[in-house]
């Protein structure tokens, strides 16, 4: 999996010429999001500020710096640095990725999609930028384009559940239920403990009317998570849409006593 793309090829990049010149850091914004900032992290900052000195025209140095705010935290520093880095080279893929992710940390959701998408288009295979991009689309209701970024997860990381999950819970959303079915079986290969997804495909089986599987996967479910109140009250609407009505209020009334409260009804 290629998750760390962005921080590992932070330190990679040879700058150009230093001087001795120092640069001033922004402890105290940082101190007060208490973020800790070591002394490779101080030491990466003027490595790349005094470079930039030496020379305003290298789009790495600033792609680097917005690695290293990006790191800390200090986004609006990170957005700067980026964009510059893209004025002076407007195909730089991972500047480009980096900036939607910094986007996306700041709750812009539009210019963090139009970015990481950009980054995408140009070439980029990462799983996080998929991963990333799966997450903004179903945010913003656009759930096909989700089903495709989670799906080029899946291809890079086949085994990773949280990939596997958000794609199952995508199909889920737009009702397409077997599709659903498939990817939370394949979560729970790889996470049998996958509380979310037991949930989810007790709910996606119940949808389509296959109850008596969807009460076994609500036995694990009640098998791994036994002081869940809300497993009970799934089990529960599993056996009333089965027509157990009597099954069914028993496990709800047991919810209830648990402290659960109803809000909206888990299955379709």
């Amino acid at each position: 999996m290629k998750t760390q793309f962005i921080l590992i090829t932070f330190f990679i990049f040879n700058v150009t010429k230093l001087s001795a010149q120092d640069n001033t850091i922004n402890n105290e914004y940082l101190q007060s999001q208490k973020i800790q900032l070591t002394e490779e992290l101080k030491a990466a900052i003027l490595k790349y500020e005094t470079a930039i000195q030496a020379n305003e025209n290298v789009a790495r140095n600033y792609y680097n710096l917005g690695v290293v705010y990006y790191e800390v935290k200090q986004l609006e520093v990170a957005q700067k640095k980026l964009t510059k880095s893209l004025e002076l080279r407007p195909d730089y893929i991972k500047a480009k990725a980096l900036l939607g992710e910094v986007y996306y940390a700041k709750g812009q959701l539009e210019p963090a999609c139009k970015h990481l998408q950009a980054s995408v288009d140009m070439g980029l295979e990462d799983d996080f930028i998929f991963y990333t991009l799966g997450k903004i689309y179903n945010l913003l209701g656009i759930h096909d384009k989700a089903i495709v970024s989670y799906s080029k997860c899946l291809e890079i990381e086949p085994t990773f559940a949280d990939f596997s999950f958000n794609l199952a819970a995508s199909y889920q959303v737009t009702q397409q239920y077997n599709n659903a079915i498939k990817y939370y079986k394949q979560t729970l290969e790889n996470a049998p403990r996958h509380k979310k997804g037991l949930k989810n495909i007790v709910a996606s089986l119940t949808s389509i009317a296959q109850y008596d599987e969807a009460l076994l996967y609500g036995e694990k479910l009640l098998n791994t998570y036994p002081n869940d109140a809300e497993a009970y009250f799934i089990m529960g609407e599993v056996h009333s849409k089965k027509g157990n009505i009597s099954e069914g209020n028993t496990f709800n009334k047991q919810a209830l006593k648990m402290g659960y409260k109803v809000k909206t009804t888990t299955i379709n």
